[in-house]
């Protein structure tokens, strides 16, 4: 892969297959900086815009994800997938915010606290 950056640094198509390179071994931040070099020569790519949200989904940057796939949206309407990214993302935002107001609640009235 880096033969092929090398070779054609300036084609945003290189840099989402080294993308999908990083995150085939599940290094997903690696993966979110290739496709931000990818959207810097090719801004309008709803694909790099929904994977990267995929990928800043699966690492729990939820307010990030949904930016991208909000992008990608906008600029492919008719793609299933950021739809579908999209609401998983708003479900594990909702799940996780339900989990922490849960956990405050549960410190607030733990007999350990005494109502602090």
């Amino acid at each position: 892969m880096d033969q092929a950056i090398a070779l054609a640094p300036g084609l945003a198509q290189t840099h989402r297959g080294l993308a999908l390179a990083h995150a085939d071994l599940g290094d997903y931040r690696a993966a979110i900086a290739a496709l931000d070099r990818a959207l810097e020569l090719e801004p309008a790519d709803a694909r790099a815009h929904s994977t990267r949200g995929e990928y800043h989904r699966i690492l729990g940057q939820y307010d990030q994800a949904l930016a991208d796939l909000d992008t990608a949206i906008r600029l492919d309407p008719a793609h299933e997938f950021n739809w579908a990214s999209r609401g998983a993302t708003w479900l594990r935002l909702a799940t996780s915010t339900e989990r922490s107001r849960t956990s405050t609640r549960r410190w607030r009235w733990s007999p350990t606290t005494r109502g602090r």
